[in-house]
């Protein structure tokens, strides 16, 4: 009997652990999406590119697109989809654009961006590799921190879709089962107050 009690008594706090409730707002939808990352992270070994999107309530547009070789970030592309309203054409800023956003922007912008040493054109599009990864990043603001997706499925799960007071959570899985939003906002706030991600695209290198 004595044995009995001492086995249910080393069990009760097992128990009581499998029963506490999870602290993610969708706890199993993200475990099926983490399923599906591993299954394509070891079909593509590890390699792969990934687009995040980006918006303004004030007219702003942008895409980061990143790509992982064998775990590691390896490069970041940066571009305005819109800017001060003006379009992205389908082959890239042309001087016509350029034009067009300083007019609405006005010298002091572009004086600003001189003492950055940067163009408007740099500005609005940019490449980073390897051996420059975070550096023209740092004079814009705008791209999508350098990171990979075991990074981002780790942010999600301690940070993006935890259960908050007075927030709204969002969790999409609308690449093939993986991530393509994950966060929150907190309060009736409208712009900028977006805390997560939206990925647009995830691909495999072949």
């Amino acid at each position: 009997m004595r044995i009995k009690s001492i086995i249910i008594a080393f069990l009760i706090p097992f128990l009581f652990l499998s029963c506490e409730k999870s602290d993610l707002k969708f706890d199993s939808e993200f475990k099926e999406s983490y399923d599906v990352f591993q299954k394509f992270k070891a079909s593509s070994n590890n390699s792969y590119f990934y687009i995040v999107t980006g918006n303004s309530f004030f007219g702003y547009s942008w895409e980061t697109k990143l790509t992982v070789k064998s775990g590691k970030v390896v490069k970041r592309e940066f571009y305005f989809t819109k800017f001060e309203s003006v379009q992205l054409p389908p082959n890239g800023w042309t001087a016509k654009e350029l034009d067009e956003i300083l007019k609405k922007r006005g010298k002091e912008f572009e004086e600003s961006l001189k003492k950055d040493g940067i163009t408007l054109l740099e500005y609005l599009q940019w490449v980073e590799d390897e051996n420059n990864l975070g550096k023209l990043g740092a004079k814009v603001g705008y791209a999508s921190q350098i990171q990979t997706l075991d990074e981002i499925y780790k942010l999600a799960e301690t940070d993006w879709i935890i259960k908050r007071a007075n927030a709204k959570v969002y969790f999409e899985t609308k690449n093939n089962g993986m991530i393509s939003t994950a966060g929150y906002v907190v309060g009736n706030c409208q712009d900028g107050c977006f805390n997560g991600i939206n990925i647009k695209s995830i691909q495999a290198i072949r």
